[in-house]
């Protein structure tokens, strides 16, 4: 079963590191189906987090993730876009 932007809508997972990848996400986010974009609000800064993408909510297992590191009172952008399967 393939991705097919159609059809499936990734999902974004927020972790500690440490509860990463098996542990229990702080929160989860869908892309903006327009502009690829997401957001997980409220964090602790200055910290570290793991944002994963999942091709389906159901999915045990990421398919591609970044460690993201938040700074107070800015807005963090994971860069590069996250590879998604063909």
């Amino acid at each position: 079963m393939g991705y097919d932007p159609a059809v499936t809508t990734p999902e974004l997972r927020l972790f500690e590191p440490a509860q990463f990848p098996a542990g229990t996400p702080i929160a989860t986010a869908t892309p903006d189906p327009a502009t690829g974009q997401y957001t997980f609000t409220a964090l602790d800064a200055p910290s570290t987090y793991i944002v994963a993408v999942y091709v389906r909510a159901t999915d045990a297992d990421p398919f591609d993730s970044r460690t993201v590191r938040t700074e107070p009172s800015q807005a963090t952008q994971v860069a590069p876009d996250f590879n998604l399967p063909p």
